[in-house]
């Protein structure tokens, strides 16, 4: 198992495998639950900035399978720090 430096997630080493491409690349997706909010205030402004952000058609979209809630936690940026810390460790 593995732990990454960034959360307390751990993964199976063979779920790698499945990313494996030539000349000793991996490609994976990383998800990011921690936006870097620091309040529940920050969470609210957040999530109307996306909601605000959003398109007519995506709203019409959205709205025939989530209801009135159109926008969650998915749709806010992920903290650019975050980023950083990313591509500190060298992944591209």
């Amino acid at each position: 198992m593995i732990a990454t430096g960034f959360s307390q997630t751990k993964f199976e080493v063979n779920q790698l495998q499945m990313g494996y491409r030539h000349d000793d690349n991996y490609h994976a997706w990383i998800y990011f639950t921690d936006k870097g909010l620091k309040t529940e205030a920050d969470l609210v402004a957040a999530l109307q900035l996306s909601m605000d952000n959003l398109n007519e058609r995506t709203k019409q979209r959205r709205s025939k399978t989530r209801g009135l809630k159109l926008v969650d936690e998915r749709d806010i940026p992920v903290s650019p720090d975050y980023i950083d810390e990313i591509k500190y460790t060298g992944v591209t």
